[in-house]
C-alpha cells in the first residue's frame, strides 16, 4: 500500500494528495475506499476526479458496506453524488443496514439530492427496457 495518512493533504516534500494520488495509481497500488472518502470529507473535487480519472471503482465498500456515493448522500455533498453517479456507482447498492444512497438521501431530508437519485434510478429502469 502506498504509504498515505490522512488527512491526505500535502506530504513533507510537498506533493499535494492529487500529486500522491496519480502517482500511487500509475504505480498501480491498491486503495481500499479510504481516498474516496477522505475526498467526499473534505470536499476536495480535484482528489475525486483524479481517482475517478485514474481508474479507481467508485463502488468499494468500507467494512460497513458503505460506498463513497453512501458517504456523499450523507454528508449531501451534491456535486460528488453527480460526479459518482456519472463515473457508474451503484445506486441501488445496499450497506449492511439495507441502506441505499436513496434511502439515506430521503434521511437526511436532502430533497435535491433524492430528487437527483430518482431521476437516475428511472433513467437506468428505462434504458434497461429500452434494450
Amino acid at each position: 500500500m502506498f504509504p498515505l495518512s490522512p488527512p491526505f493533504a500535502v506530504d513533507p516534500l510537498g506533493s499535494s494528495a492529487l500529486q500522491l494520488t496519480q502517482e500511487a495509481v500509475r504505480r498501480g497500488y491498491y486503495f481500499d475506499g479510504t481516498m474516496f472518502f477522505e475526498a467526499i470529507e473534505t470536499e476536495d473535487m480535484g482528489l475525486l476526479r483524479a481517482l475517478i480519472a485514474n481508474g479507481l471503482h467508485p463502488n468499494v465498500g468500507d467494512s460497513h458496506e458503505s460506498t463513497p456515493l453512501m458517504y456523499a448522500v450523507v454528508l449531501e455533498n451534491f456535486e460528488a453524488v453527480q460526479m459518482l453517479v456519472a463515473a457508474r456507482a451503484n445506486i441501488e447498492v445496499q450497506d449492511i443496514d439495507g441502506y441505499t444512497p436513496l434511502i439515506l438521501a430521503a434521511l437526511t431530508g436532502n430533497t435535491a439530492i433524492e430528487a437527483y437519485l430518482r431521476m437516475q434510478l428511472y433513467h437506468q429502469v428505462h434504458q434497461a427496457n429500452d434494450n
